[in-house]
């Protein structure tokens, strides 16, 4: 069937918004399972260096906390869903909902599919903004480590002076 012109305007549009959401939520989902392996390569360096790790410990234990309760509002409680609980729709099931639902659609986006959008838009943008904070305290943790000579951890640029 052949759409308006309005119809394909507004379909297109749509279209659009969800694939950047996609786009960003996958690249924000990656970075935070990237920092959750760098925290746990701190965690190990914290034990081996010369100073008193225990308050570098509970910093990174926090921050690894976070990171979990993220990865559970972005993709769910995998434990919960193989024990067959119910758990809520997360931001991925919402972005999957409007992808595939307008997969084969020739029309406007339904309301179900513009409020999963929304919602899935709504929580993205507190996750992103709690997943930069995050990076912000692993970058300070990690200068932390570097003054207190804890030995190499990933990612980390070693200070050094002849």
């Amino acid at each position: 069937a052949a759409m308006p012109e309005a119809d394909r305007q507004v379909y297109d549009a749509f279209v659009r918004k969800v694939a950047d959401l996609r786009r960003a939520f996958s690249a924000t989902n990656s970075i935070r399972s990237e920092m959750n392996g760098k925290l746990k390569g701190m965690q190990t360096a914290i034990l081996d260096m010369p100073a008193d790790a225990q308050p570098h410990l509970a910093t990174a234990y926090r921050l690894q906390q976070e990171l979990n309760q993220l990865g559970i509002r972005m993709n769910g409680d995998y434990s919960l869903a193989r024990r067959e609980f119910e758990t809520p729709p997360t931001i991925g099931d919402r972005i999957g909902r409007c992808e595939y639902g307008m997969w084969d659609v020739t029309s406007e986006p339904t309301q179900v599919y513009q409020d999963a959008y929304r919602l899935a838009a709504d929580e993205f943008g507190d996750v992103l903004a709690t997943l930069k904070r995050i990076a912000e305290e692993i970058g300070a943790l990690e200068k932390q480590l570097e003054m207190n000579d804890a030995p190499f951890t990933p990612g980390r640029w070693p200070e050094w002076k002849r």
